[in-house]
């Protein structure tokens, strides 16, 4: 009781109106206890303080604007705090992201990504896009491709991870493969964006979750967006193909550099073999992905691979891609219903190839650790 009577009188010295050098101590032992589990247990026991720093960051011009960001950076990581954001909180926030001088963007980035987690979230902001009287998801695009948008050096970087979570949300996804607003296309290249592995996951995340709409497929994979290149590309290395095989991939896929790198982050990895598996959901997907060589670069990833869940989700794909196809009627996998005792069984599969990938993993390990050469 005594510390909650502490908390409560904590709240007045966070009003607006309170001078900075007694706001900035509070703000200070506030973001203190922000940094622990057991402080963020005691601020969600105590909703004041939350809306106190909410209305300090809507006031927006306070010399403590620093620490009031990194508090609610520390508080939105926490599931039940991010569902008590409002939406005109998040249209503050997106506000901000959008002015170039502003020097606090990415903690609002940060935020924003953070209370977007859940679809719940994703979508309390995209319709606060939606609802604003300009189209606020081209404007962030606009601004998130500009690499010298923000005048005080954020990067805008989480507008990716953002981005991600919000095509949750089926019209967001719609709004982003929209033909006429060349929106998804001019993300595309940050999938290889090697200085910021914040950037090219959360593009790599808006891509994977925009391959969940089957009716986009067949534009995806066409020319206007060739986007299995993309996907391709981050996981090829320095392999050499036969003539034969080398005929079949895309021309960015052919003669790489000896110095060819693959994508070194390994959940990356495994969200791009996921986007190529959503398109392998339709006949006509397939047609296209099995024509372009995606085998080829598939089984070579697989004998390099060291990660034991992407790898795992590389040997299904080849599975898709070297059987035959289904039976009249089922050519559609989304469509294919799995009973529950045929699911059951597949995830005991799914659990003895893991174990066994994991196995051979750490024998190949061993055994080249133990090879010292004579």
């Amino acid at each position: 009781m005594a510390e909650q009577t502490q908390l409560d009188e904590l709240v007045g010295f966070l009003a607006p109106s309170t001078p900075p050098n007694i706001q900035d101590v509070a703000l200070g032992y506030v973001v203190g206890l922000t940094g622990t589990l057991e402080g963020l247990k005691t601020l969600c026991s105590n909703r004041k303080l939350f809306f106190a720093l909410l209305e300090l960051l809507e006031v927006d011009k306070l010399p403590t604007m620093a620490l009031v960001y990194q508090g609610l950076v520390n508080l939105s990581a926490d599931s039940e705090m991010r569902r008590q954001f409002t939406s005109q909180s998040l249209e503050h926030l997106l506000s901000v992201v959008l002015r170039p001088e502003y020097e606090f963007t990415d903690g609002a980035c940060m935020i924003l990504s953070n209370v977007t987690r859940e679809e719940a979230g994703a979508r309390m902001l995209y319709d606060v896009m939606l609802k604003a009287p300009v189209d606020l998801l081209s404007e962030l695009v606009d601004a998130f491709c500009n690499l010298s948008f923000n005048t005080s050096k954020c990067t805008l970087d989480f507008v990716a991870t953002m981005l991600s979570n919000v095509t949750q949300v089926p019209a967001a996804r719609l709004a982003l493969t929209d033909k006429r607003r060349c929106l998804l296309q001019r993300l595309l290249p940050f999938t290889g964006y090697q200085p910021s592995k914040v950037r090219r996951g959360g593009i790599i995340g808006v891509v994977r979750n925009c391959c969940i709409d089957p009716a986009c497929h067949g534009w995806l994979l066409g020319d206007e967006v060739s986007l299995l290149t993309h996907l391709l590309l981050p996981l090829a290395g320095p392999e050499e193909f036969s003539d034969e095989e080398m005929d079949q991939l895309p021309v960015d896929l052919q003669f790489l550099e000896p110095t060819k790198a693959r994508e070194e982050d390994p959940a990356i990895r495994k969200m791009l073999i996921e986007a190529i598996m959503q398109l392998c959901a339709t006949k006509s997907g397939r047609d296209v992905i099995k024509s372009l060589g995606t085998y080829f670069v598939m089984r070579e990833l697989f004998n390099w691979e060291k990660d034991a869940e992407t790898k795992l989700a590389c040997q299904k794909l080849i599975g898709v891609l070297i059987s035959d196809e289904p039976e009249a009627g089922m050519e559609n996998l989304r469509d294919v219903t799995i009973p529950s005792e045929v699911e059951r069984k597949l995830e005991e599969q799914d659990k003895k190839l893991m174990d066994d990938i994991e196995q051979e993993i750490a024998a190949n390990d061993g055994g080249e650790a133990g090879d010292t050469g004579s």
